[in-house]
């Protein structure tokens, strides 16, 4: 404190006055603080045009990344149905009139050929499953 009852300002007062002077806000050729005072900022050309291409650039890669990833789930949806089918196809062709030969025929063939597998649970009444079986059994 001095005789006049105050405290003497600091020795870094005029370092606070500059901190204080607010944000910077972008200029079109610099930069231009909140009390109005002007700085000079570096102007890098075709800065915005590479930025945008860059983002051009990841918004098509996640998408055909999106792509990939819908198809890759798509096909193990399908692995695991069939999966499932394949299970069930024994249990199946046991209700039908089959002996064991004609029904491991029937179960190698199937295996091998995911669209009579289809075809057959897309049956759900043993006359249609039967023809079917039968047609395999006769090629």
């Amino acid at each position: 404190m001095d005789a006049s009852g105050t405290t003497p300002a600091p020795a870094c007062s005029k370092e606070i006055d500059d901190v204080s002077q607010g944000p910077q806000v972008p200029a079109q050729h610099g930069f231009v603080t909140s009390k109005g005072g002007k700085k000079r900022g570096r102007v890098i050309e075709g800065t915005i045009k590479v930025l945008v291409d860059i983002a051009t650039s990841l918004g098509s890669f996640c998408t055909e990344t999106s792509t990939k990833l819908d198809k890759i789930a798509n096909a193990l949806h399908i692995a695991q149905d069939v999966r499932t089918d394949r299970k069930r196809l024994d249990d199946e062709l046991k209700k039908l009139p089959l002996h064991g030969d004609d029904r491991l025929s029937v179960v190698l063939e199937m295996y091998d050929n995911n669209k009579l597998l289809n075809i057959f649970f897309i049956f759900k009444d043993e006359a249609s499953r039967m023809r079917l079986v039968r047609r395999i059994l006769q090629k």
